[in-house]
């Protein structure tokens, strides 16, 4: 194996080593802050967020088991806060070198390998031998030897652990008496205590309509409305139980005289009589049972 191969394929084994590393720290730190979100209630801030408070107390079906939204929501947000905290604790390993970390831990390649490496490309009998004499050495070296293992059982470590609490606060939810701050509350109702604001106003304007309803039946129009459609709910002038003098119309006809107030009774006419003429009684009674049937 020459020089350069050596030094990629160790380069290549340690991004292999801090991606698993680095994921390792995303699920523990993911965990582990929803563990706490559960702990100190913190679910309790979601039917005062306007955003999310039609979905609070809705379940949806997940790998076959029934989550909750909050809980969904409570994962999610540590999964977002756990991005740029993982990335600092990893912030090292975007800087860290390969050629460097193997020359830390040989310490006979020391300023040897980085040298052969810049020179690799030069064909001289300096550079030649230099070359050979790393490669003898390189060639006895795995490059898993150059990882700190020791981090990665810190993580896996922490990670079962941290599996281990979240798997029993979610089965038992376990939650302590620890809510968040009133201030912090109030701060996320802001918006629905305005609108409950909005509905007193509303409420005392109607009471104090219907207090002067009397009073404003041949006012302005009220107008309310029903599914969309304006409803005028106005009694006009005259409507009701009666009118006042003011609104009284005059539509008599001039010349006019109403007849005196009499019972309605059956009054017989006195044209009217039973006698039909002789010889004619079946016709007139087949012209009136015609008329009758029309």
């Amino acid at each position: 194996m020459s020089v350069e191969e050596f030094v990629v394929n160790t380069e290549k084994t340690i991004k292999k080593f801090n991606i698993l590393s680095i994921i390792i720290d995303i699920v523990s730190v993911t965990l582990g802050l929803t563990s706490l979100f559960i702990i100190f209630n913190i679910d309790v801030l979601f039917p005062s967020m306007s955003i999310v408070e039609v979905y609070v107390g809705h379940s949806y079906q997940v790998l076959g088991y029934q989550v909750s939204f909050e809980s969904i929501i409570l994962l999610l947000s540590a999964f977002i806060i756990s991005l740029p905290v993982t990335a600092i604790i990893h912030f090292k390993d975007t800087k860290l070198n390969a050629v460097r970390l193997i020359e830390e831990k040989n310490s006979y390649l020391k300023e040897r390998l980085s040298t052969a490496y810049d020179n690799r490309h030069v064909n001289n009998v300096i550079v030649n031998d230099l070359i050979r004499n790393v490669s003898d050495v390189t060639v006895k070296l795995q490059p898993t030897t150059f990882l700190n293992m020791a981090r990665i059982y810190r993580g896996v470590a922490c990670l079962i652990i941290i599996s281990l609490t979240f798997t029993y606060i979610t089965v038992t939810d376990y939650r302590t008496d620890i809510k968040p701050p009133q201030e912090l509350l109030d701060y996320f109702g802001d918006d629905k205590s305005g609108s409950d604001s909005d509905l007193v106003v509303i409420e005392e304007k109607s009471q104090d309509s219907g207090n002067n309803s009397e009073e404003n039946l041949i006012g302005e129009p009220n107008i309310v409305v029903v599914e969309g459609k304006q409803v005028d709910l106005t009694l006009p002038p005259g409507a009701g139980t009666g009118f006042t003098q003011g609104n009284q119309t005059n539509n008599i006809p001039d010349g006019f005289r109403p007849s005196s107030a009499y019972d309605i009774s059956l009054i017989s006419s006195s044209i009217y009589s039973e006698k039909l003429p002789e010889g004619y009684e079946s016709i007139i009674k087949q012209y009136f049972e015609k008329m009758a049937e029309k």
